[in-house]
């Protein structure tokens, strides 16, 4: 009898089912694994930075063409506007009632490439409340909406702004500067550089972090106390830099101490010398009494008369324009108004008509730029702001106003002049320090019209330039002011302003060194002590060859006068 245990058919059968099994749990997790991944890696938002009051754009673009009509429905929107949006475009026009009033006047599409396919959000004078996940729903056609498409893209918001340096110190023989970099998000990098652009070591750094931002002061020790220093602060990721530069002309530098010194010296040497010359009864006589400089004060008045239906505008800045309709009852709810000007036809600034703006219609030159205050419009507030002001926006603006269909013959008309100004902070610097003299220059670049500017010491008074310059390129006016400073410390302050509109613009210098002492000042000092020297030396030398003729020595001398 053969005890040998054959395999069993059914055994053979059911290891055959279970690896075709496990072939196919193996087969549906690699599917779902790759499907996961490939979802995630479609999910990653898209990172796009921008610069507090600059314009950002956040990309987005209908992937399937085929799905969607000439006019699509755009919704822009992130999670803590709900249930309102940044933007909702539909019927080839924003939906204005489901605006965030945070991106009022703010945020569009390029409307003519709509059609195209480009739906990506533009926003302008971006904000650090900005920030965020920023969602685009493109929903389809009827008869496709279970296709809608949506991308992310994270909108990350830096903030930076010029630094300012300046010379805060000469004390023991050592000169420092600062830098100062105010309202940085995130923390900027700081070096200061000297004109080798080799970056100094920094005695102290201080950061403050209030109301969200970071203000960066830094300040070093100069070896070579002259030359063009830079400070410059940057964020590497998102590849921002702004530099600021001051120039030290002074060949020497001279503190408290070193003058002390001198002034000891110079003292004992006095003394000895007039010693000397009282032994042969001489007097030495006084010096001078120091001569005192009188300071001229100038005052600079004006006034800023406006003229009638006048507006001023900044350069950079946003500005309205006021009109209204007189006689509501002419006008239903949705009015048409159209904002133009003599240049832009047959274009317009704007044209407002069924309760939405006609784009077709815009002057490149206004795109992003113009709106109305669309929950005010039923009011008869058909007032015109215009964001982001230019120097070619000045001119005559007119509002018209077109009535109801049985009151077209009398359209209304307003005219309103808008005149734009520049103006920017000016730059206030030590340049030099020559001949005894301290000079401090200020610069205030593209200004219109041509500003006022005046330097004014720490008690407010205004100081006599010694030299004005004034420069005109494109259309605007840069002004440069030097004075010399009678007082050589304290916190100087220039100040640029346009007296008719109202603005103006400033910046202070602080000088903390108590002597600031040239080439021309230590030649002299030496000179004097040179010249005390040879009085004494011939003084001794002469006493000394009388008492020789004598036959006595000094001494003898000396008691012999007495």
């Amino acid at each position: 009898m053969n005890d040998a245990v054959s395999p069993s058919p059914s055994s053979d059968h059911l290891d055959e089912e279970q690896l075709e099994m496990l072939r196919l749990l193996l087969l549906l997790f690699l599917l779902s694994v790759l499907e996961l991944s490939a979802g995630s890696a479609a999910q990653t938002p898209h990172q796009v930075f921008a610069v507090v009051g600059e314009t950002a754009i956040l990309p987005c673009s209908l992937r399937d063409r085929a799905l969607f009509d000439d006019s699509p429905t755009v919704e822009w929107t992130r999670a803590d506007l709900k249930p309102k949006a940044a933007l909702v475009y539909r019927d080839n026009g924003e939906v204005f009632e489901m605006k965030d009033r945070r991106f009022e006047f703010r945020t569009g599409l390029f409307h003519g490439e709509v059609r195209d396919g480009n739906v990506s959000l533009r926003i302008s004078d971006v904000q650090l409340s900005d920030a965020g996940m920023f969602y685009c729903l493109k929903i389809p056609k009827e008869n496709a909406r279970d296709r809608i498409e949506n991308s992310t893209v994270e909108l990350v918001v830096v903030s930076a702004s010029d630094p300012k340096i300046s010379m805060v110190s000469v004390e023991s023989g050592e000169v420092m500067v600062e830098c100062e970099a105010s309202c940085w998000r995130p923390k900027p990098e700081m070096k200061i550089l000297d004109d080798q652009g080799r970056t100094l070591k920094a005695k102290e750094t201080k950061t403050d972090e209030p109301s969200g931002c970071f203000t960066v002061r830094q300040n070093v020790v100069l070896q070579n106390s002259t030359g063009r220093f830079t400070c410059r602060a940057e964020l590497l990721q998102s590849n921002q830099t702004r530099s600021a530069q001051i120039l030290i002309t002074a060949v020497f530098l001279w503190s408290n101490k070193h003058i002390a010194v001198v002034c000891v010296v110079e003292a004992l040497l006095f003394v000895a010398a007039f010693a000397l010359w009282q032994l042969f009864g001489m007097k030495c006589p006084r010096p001078d009494p120091p001569v005192s400089c009188n300071r001229k004060m100038s005052n600079i008045t004006g006034s800023a008369a406006q003229t009638p239906h006048q507006v001023f505008a900044v350069v950079g800045e946003a500005v309205i324009l006021p009109c209204s309709l007189r006689d509501r009852a002419l006008f239903d709810d949705s009015p048409t108004v159209e904002w133009t000007r003599a240049d832009l036809k047959p274009k317009a600034a704007l044209v407002y008509r069924d309760n939405g703006e006609v784009f077709e219609m815009k002057d490149q030159r206004f795109e992003f730029r113009t709106g109305l205050f669309h929950g005010e419009v039923r009011d008869g507030n058909v007032s015109l702001r215009i964001s982001d002001v230019q120097l070619s926006d000045a001119g005559m603006f007119y509002c018209l106003k077109i009535p109801k269909e049985n009151a077209r013959d009398r359209i209304e008309n307003s005219t309103v002049e808008l005149v734009v100004v520049s103006a920017s902070d000016p730059k206030i610097s030590m340049v030099s320090v020559e001949s005894g003299e301290v000079m401090v220059e200020c610069e205030a670049s593209c200004w219109r019209p041509k500003p006022e500017m005046k330097i004014l010491d720490d008690q407010g008074r205004t100081l006599t330039p010694k030299e004005t310059q004034t420069d005109e390129q494109s259309g605007c006016f840069t002004v440069r002011q030097n004075v010399v400073l009678q007082n050589s410390t304290g916190r100087f302050t220039c100040r640029a302003e346009l007296l008719q509109s109202n603005q103006t613009r400033s910046a202070q210098i602080l000088i903390t060194a108590v002597f600031l002492w040239s080439s021309y000042h230590v030649a002299a000092v030496c000179a004097v002590e040179a010249l005390v020297f040879l009085v004494a030396s011939a003084l001794w030398q002469m006493l000394g060859m009388k008492c020789h003729r004598r036959g006595g020595n000094l001494q003898s001398c000396s008691s012999k006068r007495g």
